[in-house]
């Protein structure tokens, strides 16, 4: 991505030396429908002081349970790092752990670890995030640093992860369905520096990502397809700028409701947030083999108090994926019939227009943002 033009800090806010706004609104928007509400979204309640103690896994023996704890990490030199540490009590039995690493690294082998486990085969601590499941610990060191160490055999991971952003939740943290259910999302890290090593057939390498790496941890006891129709989301790196936003469209069931956050970062501050932000979709086409609508125009529009804050993303072509694709006949029959799952990543161009203590902004770059429909 390019830099920013100009960035400077003046009186606590943000400022780019840019025009006015660039862009206007996407054409043919669509709102989100109104619906009955029979829910309680992120910003119904009030918002607690996150803390490392909401990491700390909930266990539920509800069939629907999974906890998520994820990492995406650019290093320096290239390549990507996966990590994900999940507990499920998806398919036969309860309290499964799984863990599932993947690490590309230009001109080196690909490494690649996936392994579950039953539920006395991982553990947890109670007070603090300390989990471990197959061979991979997850160790908070506190508020905004983790770490994770992974063996395997010969190959050995060792990482630390110092945010540059801090850890952050949308309002609440929680969203609340129908008979109990509930969806929570922490960010972990918004952006974080990661440095560490990794020992793979028989060299040592040293990694690093430099402000260019993500985590979080959401908790759920009800199935995606019984909760939304879609997930769409968003994340971008440009100069100092950190950028993240999600959205989850509910099923008809919970009230039909479109509920989208956004964060904006700059160098080691969080300067805008906004838990219940608008979202409008806009160039619309259809996936005549399914009939899921497809947004080439995105605007999101955020306030907290005086400030604000619109994101326009106008996507360029779209990568469909199935998301059964992998699984063998039998699961993927099974999951079929409740679940209709594709993925729609569109490489997008995007203008960020803020508004920050009084003080205009204006941020340009390029990315992708992705759709889940699920059913």
């Amino acid at each position: 991505m390019k830099s920013i033009t100009t960035v400077a800090l003046i009186a606590g806010a943000v400022f780019v030396c840019s025009n006015a706004w660039a862009q206007d609104a996407p054409a043919e928007a669509e709102a989100a429908e109104a619906a009955p509400v029979v829910m309680k979204g992120w910003t119904d309640g009030q918002a607690p002081q996150v803390s490392p103690k909401d990491f700390v896994p909930q266990l539920s023996t509800e069939e629907a349970y999974t906890e998520r704890y994820t990492f995406k990490i650019t290093p320096d030199t290239g390549g990507h790092i996966d990590i994900d540490m999940t507990l499920s009590n998806l398919g036969w039995g309860d309290g499964h752990g799984a863990t599932r690493i993947k690490v590309e690294r230009p001109n080196k082998p690909k490494y690649e670890f996936s392994k579950k486990v039953d539920r006395d085969k991982w553990t947890t601590s109670e007070d603090s995030l300390d989990l471990s499941i197959a061979g991979t610990t997850l160790k908070s060191l506190g508020p905004n640093a983790f770490e994770i160490e992974h063996v395997d055999g010969d190959t050995k991971l060792m990482l630390k992860f110092q945010n540059n952003v801090p850890t952050w939740m949308p309002g609440r943290g929680k969203i609340d369905v129908k008979d109990g259910g509930f969806f929570k999302f922490h960010v972990l890290a918004p952006r974080a520096t990661v440095t560490g090593k990794m020992f793979h057939e028989g060299e040592w390498h040293e990694i690093k990502s430099t402000a260019r790496t993500y985590a979080d941890h959401t908790a759920t006891n009800v199935a995606p397809f019984d909760l939304a129709n879609r997930f769409s989301y968003f994340r971008a790196y440009e100069g100092d700028v950190t950028l993240v936003w999600r959205e989850i469209k509910l099923g008809e069931e919970h009230g039909g409701e479109s509920l989208t956050w956004i964060l904006v970062g700059y160098k080691d501050q969080l300067v805008f947030a906004d838990a219940g932000a608008n979202l409008k979709y806009g160039s619309i086409r259809e996936d005549e083999t399914n009939g899921y609508r497809l947004p080439y125009a995105v605007q999101i529009d955020g306030t907290n108090a005086k400030d604000s804050i619109k994101l326009i993303m106008k996507g360029k072509r779209v990568k469909k994926t199935d998301l059964l694709a992998n699984y063998g006949p039998a699961a993927k029959a099974v999951a079929g019939a409740v679940s209709n799952p594709f993925r729609y990543s569109f490489p997008c161009t995007f203008t960020l227009q803020m508004t920050i203590q009084g003080v205009s902004v204006q941020v340009k770059g390029k990315g992708s943002y992705t759709i889940d429909y699920v059913k």
